[in-house]
């Protein structure tokens, strides 16, 4: 259903070249969407939190925090990562690629 092909891979960087500022708002929809999600689910717990008391909803504002401070660890690995992936594959080391992908999934 979601199968990829080598024409869409072909397209896709053909937009990055050619109009990146429209690539980079297509590839922030998704971003914005799970963000929004995400807030949308903490507003959800604190709400239903709110009515068991107080010290509920302070175990949801720091369990909050703490799920931030992951995704910000989680998203700057894979920012690092891509892009130290995609050099390589740009000086055309894919061995060198595929030891950096395999350290930043590590």
């Amino acid at each position: 259903m979601f199968r990829r092909t080598e024409s869409d891979a072909e397209r896709d960087v053909s937009l990055m070249m050619e109009n990146p500022g429209r690539a980079v708002k297509l590839m922030a929809i998704p971003v914005g969407f799970a963000l929004l999600i995400a807030q949308i689910n903490s507003f959800v717990d604190a709400a239903w939190c709110a009515t068991l008391g107080s010290d509920a909803l302070a175990v949801i504002g720091l369990s909050s925090a703490l799920y931030l401070i992951l995704v910000g660890i989680g998203t700057g690995i894979g920012v690092g990562g891509s892009t130290a992936v995609a050099r390589r594959i740009g000086l055309g080391d894919h061995e060198g690629a595929n030891s950096r992908a395999s350290h930043a999934i590590a």
